[in-house]
């Protein structure tokens, strides 16, 4: 599948990123830990499995977690892991919000974008938007409508996804969220 996608559509091999929800973000770990080259950033939601033993994340991935301050088991650990890469030389930033093993509110989420697109210098996206507030409003608004419902057919997804991106000149992105579980 990464290939193909890569073959049909102007991506960047350089400039991904992964994310995932509970058991989706060690996914999202696994597959830029399996394709270090290309991966710039990790965004996770939530710790499921897959960071059990915290691995040896390459420094030219920026790494931001986002956990619940009421996540079982999980804060004081993140907060120090992050702090250890840091120390280490790595992009890494740990954002609590007020909750438990549940989604964060939009504007953390949101602030984990802007944190990752200045932590990887691609500001130049953030320009772009600002050029355009109307489609940036329509693409949140569509996010917010997201609910979770199960049955997570992730060929069936990003098919879907990678036939509504155009081709052309400018890199085209897939945000890709799901609990890692492919259940159809």
């Amino acid at each position: 599948m990464w290939k193909d996608t890569h073959a049909r559509f102007n991506l960047s091999i350089r400039h991904c990123y992964a994310t995932g929800f509970s058991g989706g973000s060690g996914v999202a770990l696994d597959m830029a830990l399996q394709h270090k080259e290309n991966f710039s950033g990790i965004v996770t939601l939530a710790l499921g499995s897959g960071w059990e033993q915290l691995p040896d994340i390459p420094t030219h991935i920026a790494v931001y977690f986002i956990i619940g301050d009421d996540e079982k088991g999980g804060v004081h650990a993140v907060k120090e892991y992050a702090e250890t890469l840091g120390k280490k030389g790595q992009k890494a930033e740990a954002k609590t919000f007020p909750g438990g093993h549940q989604l964060p509110p939009a504007d953390v989420a949101g602030g984990a974008v802007e944190w990752m697109v200045r932590a990887t210098g691609r500001e130049r996206v953030l320009k772009e938007v600002a050029k355009d507030p109307k489609r940036a409003e329509e693409a949140l608004a569509f996010v917010d409508r997201i609910a979770a419902g199960g049955s997570t057919n992730i060929d069936g997804a990003l098919r879907t996804a990678m036939g509504m991106l155009s081709v052309n000149e400018r890199p085209s992105y897939i945000i890709f969220l799901t609990d890692g579980l492919p259940t159809a």
